[in-house]
């Protein structure tokens, strides 16, 4: 691939930044500019815009109609073949006989008389292996070449004998197989209509019956195609956006990287923010192309017919109510911002195809919230990329969008989508991507200890949701302490020598090993009551959104768990193994590991992402997630994992002393009324402004 410059932003040599004199480029030129040379480039690989955006148009409509056609087509054609049922009615009343043969006869049905007192003479219901040739010959003998199943009539004489009728059919022969599932519906039918005439020839009224239940549904053919497409349509516009964008993304982010085009860009004097706003233009103009072809060809493929897409039965979905998918044009820019943001990280194109697929799976767990029955969308839901769009795309499709809560869905997303291409613009600076000698070298170290340290963090998880859960029901208090100190404990450890072997010496041996300042394991008790009554106000107001079950609020087995252990044995079990196990993995292996990248703020987002996820619980999820941020931040401003350790044991025990009302009445009444304000003064103390600016300013390990 030839190098490429970009007119007015690219020179013949690299950039001088002494010289004097130099204009500066325009910021919105430098954009367009960018923006029209990626997106001409992009028009240039034709055969890729031509399947992106081009192809699924026709190609919806044929496939899904076509499989109809094929699918009716081929029903129609089973349903039009001539087959032929041998039929024994010489053991059944005349009239009864006659009213089954009435059931089954059609055009395609023909009848033949004979006798078949030879089959049912034999065992035919477990059919043994010293009857089964018996049965053969006698099936063979019977139907010859002209009949594909024998049907039997017999009993039904006496008003209390039971009429009984048996099909005889060979499965591993299509026509027979197709003969036998026709009249075993028909006979079906009919077998429920004579039941209601005999129970109320015998009976009058069904006696059984005491309610006679009839559903009307008042929804329009319209409501319920929208009702049916609004539990897939945000999952599957996020995967064809994807799917459409990411052969734009890996060609102006990966491929060129690959080809050393992109550091001919970042050494112009060009503002970065301009560059990536360019590509990410063109990016996201590619994605929506792709996408409005999809959505065209989906259209055409609801008015064509196609049950699955609210067509038939259900109703196919009007063009008004499908352009309230419009909504859903923040995700999508927020998706390809994150789409760039990957993209933009990968040092190859290959190394870029790889990330789509987590990627892709990533994305489309939030919008999975759509299947959520009685889910309403309010402001908090709102906030939460991409959970927020598809609530409103949903609720757009169904006719009951209202309009502060989507204003405060929009202005997220949008401040979302900033966000990324912010990040996007600091992975693009020329001084990162053009570094070298030994400082490319340690920026590549910083990266593989930061994924060595996501790796064993995401073990963690899986270890936690795979194995621990189980443990924990088979016995409560043996499995807690067997996955806290068996399995956490050991990958903990695991994860500081494999760090320490591989990358060398490192601030989690640091932390561990530091002796703590005494004020910053003070300062960390007197956080506890307020910490607690802060978790339980985000509780309350969690509720609103997402309520805890009844099976987690009023469970016997918890409570008889709590009621029966001794209280030494639960502040073993749930306060201090948790607080000396967990911080020794989270934030001493997995936050120490990812220290090594001197960036503090995503270290300390990743490790307590990965320690919420390690609750396993969804209710749990925020609160855990933010203590987990506490937890981190006072490592880091401490440099020791102790007072991070003695915060975790004491928030613990005082939410179990607490939840089982066993808490001491002298820390909740009188002037202990007061703790929770000594959280104030000693966050003040421990997180200090120039927390995260201290840490920058350590010496690189």
């Amino acid at each position: 691939m030839a190098r490429r410059c970009i007119p007015g932003l690219c020179g013949t040599s690299g950039p001088d930044t002494h010289q004097r004199g130099r204009q500066p480029v325009n910021w919105t030129e430098t954009m367009g500019t960018v923006f029209r040379v990626e997106v001409l480039q992009l028009l240039r690989d034709r055969r890729a815009l031509f399947a992106a955006v081009l192809l699924p148009v026709v190609l919806y409509p044929l496939m899904l109609s076509g499989s109809d056609l094929l699918q009716k087509s081929a029903v129609s054609s089973l349903e039009q073949r001539e087959l032929t049922v041998l039929v024994d009615a010489s053991e059944a009343p005349p009239e009864l006989a006659m009213r089954l043969i009435d059931a089954i006869q059609d055009p395609a049905t023909i009848i033949q008389e004979g006798d078949a007192s030879s089959l049912n003479q034999l065992p035919a219901a477990s059919l043994p292996e010293n009857h089964r040739q018996q049965i053969e010959d006698a099936w063979r003998e019977l139907i010859g070449d002209t009949a594909q199943a024998v049907l039997t009539i017999a009993g039904g004489a006496g008003p209390n004998e039971q009429l009984n009728a048996k099909i005889w059919y060979e499965r591993k022969d299509e026509s027979s197989r197709t003969l036998s599932t026709r009249l075993r519906n028909r006979l079906s039918e009919l077998a429920k209509t004579m039941t209601v005439e005999r129970r109320k020839e015998l009976l009058g009224r069904d006696p059984g019956s005491g309610l006679q239940l009839e559903v009307h549904d008042l929804a329009s053919a319209e409501d319920r195609g929208a009702a049916s497409m609004a539990r897939f349509l945000p999952i599957l516009l996020v995967m064809l956006l994807l799917s459409g964008g990411s052969y734009a993304a890996l060609s102006v982010f990966a491929g060129e990287r690959e080809a050393g085009t992109l550091e001919t860009l970042l050494v112009s004097p060009a503002d970065k923010s301009a560059l990536v706003l360019g590509k990410f233009g063109a990016v996201l103009l590619t994605g929506l192309a792709c996408l409005a072809s999809n959505i065209l060809g989906l259209f055409l493929a609801v008015q064509v017919g196609w049950e699955g897409m609210g067509g038939g039965d259900s109703g196919g979905v009007g063009l008004t109510r499908l352009s309230g998918a419009l909504v859903f044009i923040p995700a999508c820019i927020l998706v390809c911002a994150l789409l760039c943001l990957a993209c933009g990280r990968a040092r190859s194109f290959r190394e870029g195809q790889h990330m789509l697929l987590p990627l892709m799976l990533a994305l489309a767990v939030p919008n999975m919230v759509v299947l959520a029955p009685g889910l309403e969308h309010n402001f908090l839901l709102a906030l939460v990329p991409l959970t927020g769009a598809a609530l409103s795309l949903r609720d757009a499709l169904l006719g009951e969008l209202t309009l502060g809560v989507t204003l405060v869905m929009i202005l997220s997303h949008l401040g979302w989508s900033a966000f990324a291409v912010r990040q996007l613009a600091g992975l693009l600076d020329a001084e990162r991507v053009l570094i070298g000698g030994s400082s490319a070298e340690e920026a590549s170290n910083r990266r593989l200890a930061s994924r060595h340290a996501q790796a064993y963090a995401f073990g963690s998880v899986l270890l936690m949701l795979g194995v621990a859960s189980r443990l924990q029901g088979y016995d409560m208090l043996g499995g807690l302490l067997a996955t806290l100190w068996g399995l956490m404990l050991p990958l903990g450890l695991i994860c500081l020598w494999h760090a320490k072997k591989r990358f060398g010496p490192s601030p989690a041996t640091d932390f561990i090993r530091a002796q703590p300042r005494v004020l910053d394991l003070i300062l960390a008790i007197l956080i506890v009551p307020g910490l607690a009554y802060l978790m339980e106000f985000l509780m309350r107001g969690q509720q609103f959104v997402l309520p805890l079950p009844e099976a987690v609020t009023k469970n016997p087995v918890l409570e008889e768990f709590f009621g029966s252990t001794p209280l030494i044995t639960l502040l073993f079990a749930m306060a201090v193994s948790p607080g000396i196990v967990e911080e020794l993995l989270f934030r001493g292996a997995i936050l120490g590991t990812l220290a090594r990248d001197k960036r503090p703020l995503r270290g300390v987002l990743i490790s307590s992402l990965f320690f919420a996820a390690a609750h396993a619980s969804l209710h749990r999820l925020m609160p855990t997630f933010l203590i987990g941020m506490l937890l981190g931040t006072i490592t880091l401003r401490s440099r020791s994992l102790w007072p991070a350790v003695i915060l975790h044991i004491a928030y613990d025990a005082w939410i179990l002393l607490l939840g089982t009302e066993r808490l001491p009445e002298i820390l909740i009444s009188g002037p202990a009324r007061f703790l929770p304000w000594l959280a104030l003064p000693a966050l003040v103390l421990l997180l200090k402004p120039w927390t995260l600016g201290h840490w920058r300013k350590t010496k690189p390990h």
